[in-house]
């Protein structure tokens, strides 16, 4: 159990697929390698019922070059929905 562990955080991913709430579109840089949820990926157009949000997809690190990421670091890439009230 991860309760009163200090050394831990968070339940089953919860509050991580939160965000996918506000957006469609979740890359994540982490030493070295990079993927994405992203619910537009060619992957999903034959399979419009299926669960992207649990499925990460292999992303080259250079097509999240142009954010200037510092590669020692964990990067979230974070497109959010904009048509929302």
């Amino acid at each position: 159990s991860k309760q009163g562990d200090v050394q831990k955080i968070g339940y089953k991913g919860v509050g991580f697929k939160s965000i996918f709430n506000h957006s469609t579109c979740v890359s994540i840089l982490s030493d070295g390698y990079s993927f994405r949820f992203d619910k537009s990926a060619e992957e999903w157009k034959e399979k419009p019922n299926f669960c992207w949000e649990l499925c990460p997809l292999y992303t080259e690190p250079e097509e999240l070059a142009r954010y200037d990421l510092n590669p020692e670091w964990v990067h979230f890439v974070i497109k959010l929905n904009m048509d929302e009230e």
